[in-house]
């Protein structure tokens, strides 16, 4: 075998699997066939209700399909469309990330959704709109937007918009990681875990970096694949893409829209975030310089939890995910989060999830992505 032959084969591999994942991307599939043809008629009303009779409408819904008359209700009553999560995210997959292609030529509507949304600009262009502003975005740049946030993204010709959808009601416990350090991004995700309807989002722009891309089209192959550890593999993938992200380009975003609260505040909980195991109300009060009746004040007007809450939630959602993704040993688990008998963690375990550890190690939600 000649020098060097047996490491190209993995990235020949690589190779093709990219291709195939770019050339699905580029096809048109059959719901961004049916939103070109509506575009096409949007101002021929007769055309379009001809076009229109020829569907099964329960069929078009059961494929979530924005329907004319969703735009002219949404119009009308002034509202926006809400995406909530159980719109993607199926019980059946249990994933904590998605991956879709922006469907082009899909309806230009306000919407918001439940849960963290990044869109990246693969080829071509979108107009974005957040709030009042609008935007139009180019190949690799990034969009990271918070829960709640309003705006329309559009999609009007042959260019590529993936979306990347996150759960935030894992994300705290999937990404812990990235809630213990003081970026900009880190930031923007940990208060937006804490804050409902934070006006935030961050603009990147990550054009021909090889690395990140390379990253990105991992995900795009891996979302294709539904097996046991498929969603395993998408959370540390994400994870890397982050951690890239951060490394690269980590306080230096083109746009950052965040709210006003102190920084050195913010820092505080992403020092719980990183010490829950051990730290003290008192350590941590002396560790910012503030009173422990301060401190204790901060964590709860940002968290909406005393220091002790928190702590403990980040116990057991730590104790949670290592029950389900690891065969660690129950009074192993126990000492990683510093408790000092296993009969308190034991007791504590059941009070949060009704059940004990070993009970939920056993039962249908110990499955990578499920939420009891």
């Amino acid at each position: 075998m000649p020098p060097g032959e047996l490491y190209q084969f993995p990235q020949t591999a690589f190779i093709q699997a990219v291709r195939a994942a770019v050339a699905g991307l580029e096809a048109y599939n059959e719901d961004e066939l049916f939103y070109r043809k509506l575009h096409e008629l949007r101002d021929d009303r007769k055309a379009l209700r001809a076009y229109m009779a020829g569907f099964d409408i329960q069929d078009l819904r059961k494929r979530k399909l924005i329907l004319p008359e969703d735009m002219e209700r949404a119009e009308r009553e002034k509202q926006d469309i809400i995406l909530p999560a159980t719109s993607f995210f199926s019980p059946i997959q249990r994933r904590n990330v998605i991956l879709y292609k922006h469907n082009r030529y899909s309806p230009a509507f306000r919407h918001c959704h439940d849960y963290f949304e990044i869109f990246f600009v693969l080829s071509g262009q979108c107009a974005n709109t957040i709030g009042t502003g609008r935007a139009v975005l180019t190949e690799g740049h990034l969009c990271f937007i918070a829960p709640g946030v309003q705006h329309i993204i559009e999609v009007f010709d042959d260019s590529i918009v993936v979306n990347i959808m996150i759960k935030r009601s894992t994300f705290d416990e999937v990404f812990l990681e990235m809630l213990t350090t003081s970026d900009i991004l880190s930031g923007f995700f940990m208060r937006n875990i804490y804050y409902k309807n934070n006006p935030e989002y961050i603009i990147f722009n990550i054009a021909r970096d090889t690395d990140l891309l390379e990253q990105f089209l991992a995900m795009v192959i891996e979302q294709n694949h539904n097996d046991g550890q498929s969603s395993r593999i998408m959370d540390s993938r994400l994870s890397i893409f982050f951690s890239l992200i951060i490394r690269k380009y980590g306080n230096s975003p083109l746009v950052y829209d965040q709210i006003g609260l102190k920084e050195k505040y913010w820092n505080i909980i992403a020092y719980i975030n990183g010490h829950f195991r051990t730290i003290t109300l008192s350590q941590l009060a002396l560790r910012f310089n503030l009173s422990t009746a301060f401190c204790s004040r901060i964590i709860k007007s940002i968290t909406g939890k005393n220091f002790t809450a928190l702590v403990r939630d980040l116990r057991m959602n730590q104790a949670r995910a290592m029950l389900i993704s690891t065969k660690t040993k129950i009074h192993e688990i126990s000492f990683s989060l510093g408790y000092e008998n296993q009969e308190t963690f034991i007791r504590n375990f059941k009070k949060h999830f009704g059940m004990t550890p070993q009970q939920f190690r056993t039962s249908p939600g110990c499955i990578p992505g499920h939420v009891p």
